[in-house]
């Protein structure tokens, strides 16, 4: 069985490698974003799930978000501590998951299945 793909868009890769070792061998296809113009490809590509971990002090861009949950992307943020506030806020915009580190550690693989 074949998913669809999913975009990691992080600096650092964590999540990327990470969803990449549980997902594939159940037919997912990982991608890596490492800026913003990279999901845009990542999308045309067939992704229809995006994770974004941005590092903590890097401001999240929340138009680009709303923008890809009204395009019909699934998108799962994990939020650095600093942006704590903005989950309930994301909640409304329609975004499909929001995760502190320690609950993307452990909710995160089952939340892109």
């Amino acid at each position: 069985m074949t998913s669809l793909p999913i975009a990691v868009w992080e600096r650092t890769p964590y999540w990327f490698p990470e969803l990449q070792r549980q997902l594939q061998p159940l037919g997912t296809r990982v991608m890596d974003c490492r800026v913003e113009r990279d999901i845009v490809n990542r999308v045309a590509a067939g992704a229809v799930q995006l994770v974004i971990a941005l590092p903590r002090g890097e401001r999240l861009p929340l138009r680009s978000v709303q923008r890809w949950v009204a395009s019909g992307l699934h998108v799962h943020v994990v939020l650095a501590t600093t942006e704590e506030s903005l989950r309930w806020f994301l909640y409304e915009m329609g975004v499909t998951s929001v995760f502190d580190f320690e609950a993307a550690r452990a909710s995160l693989v089952k939340a892109c299945r």
